[in-house]
């Protein structure tokens, strides 16, 4: 029996060298995408491929995971972030204001999953920033309405 195996060995060595060393290739070639690291501060979302789509109610936490080389981890980042935002509002006259923004978020760890799969990774600039804008320039133009009635009104009294 043993010489059997042996023989047989032999005659197939070759092709289990070769086996070996495309194993060993393929492994050194997909290790970044097979082995993920989600450091601290982080949380991931797992995209299969062949099984589902995006995985939305379970978010992965900071440690070390491995996954099929075909599926893709989506990594966020779930501490407070700051993004600085310039925004230019012009006035009910026309008039441009200039204002620098600081805006400070934070997404929520429980529907990251869902987030990805309906907004996305670049989900700061699709709906943070743009909604930001929006409820400012309505807040500002009301405001500015109420601060140019009011210069007027304290113009035309020192006037009289």
């Amino acid at each position: 029996m043993r010489q059997k195996i042996r023989a047989w060995l032999k005659r197939k060595i070759p092709y289990l060298i070769i086996l070996t060393l495309f194993l060993f290739w393929a492994l050194f070639f997909f290790w970044p995408r097979i082995i993920i690291t989600i450091h601290s501060g982080e949380a991931g979302v797992l995209y299969w491929l062949f099984l589902g789509g995006t995985e939305t109610d379970h978010v992965y936490s900071e440690g070390f995971y491995v996954i099929a080389p075909w599926d893709k981890m989506y990594i966020y980042n779930v501490r407070v972030q700051t993004v600085l935002h310039d925004l230019e509002v012009l006035t009910n006259r026309g008039l441009p204001i200039q204002l620098k923004l600081a805006i400070r978020f934070q997404p929520e760890y429980e529907t990251l999953g869902v987030l990805h799969q309906e907004v996305g990774p670049d989900y700061i600039n699709t709906i943070i920033v743009p909604d930001i804008d929006s409820v400012l320039r309505r807040i500002l133009a009301i405001r500015i309405r109420k601060i140019f009635m009011l210069t007027k009104k304290i113009f035309s009294r020192k006037l009289l």
